[in-house]
């Protein structure tokens, strides 16, 4: 729905940080949608990155890397003025960056609450 699409929006332009992909603009030039833009990811997502066996052996201090930006992005978001809940938090919505970086993306489930009001 358009008010689903709306708050996705709005959660993912407030967020700032090294480990979050960051949404640059929208278009409505995909037919009668809002589509969201951001950099393009060329390792793909994280699911398709460690199956992909046959770029390079993923040895796992660097799969512990990428699990610790995931950990550093939950805990700004749960610490953020308002506190966001991803609520689709997947490795389909984890994007990695062309230095092997995890950074979340799709808000579109995310809840946000100002703090001590629930």
């Amino acid at each position: 729905s358009t008010q689903h699409t709306l708050n996705e929006i709005y959660i993912w332009s407030q967020l700032q940080h090294e480990n979050i992909i960051p949404l640059l603009g929208i278009t409505t030039n995909f037919g009668h949608t809002v589509s969201m833009v951001t950099e393009w990811m060329e390792q793909g997502n994280a699911h398709q990155y460690v199956r992909d066996v046959a770029v390079d052996p993923r040895p796992l201090v660097h799969q512990l890397v990428q699990l610790l930006d995931i950990a550093q992005e939950l805990n700004y978001l749960h610490s953020h003025h308002s506190v966001i809940i991803h609520g689709d938090l997947k490795g389909e919505n984890v994007l990695i960056s062309k230095v092997g970086h995890a950074l979340i993306t799709d808000f579109g489930l995310s809840l946000s609450h100002t703090k001590g009001v629930w």
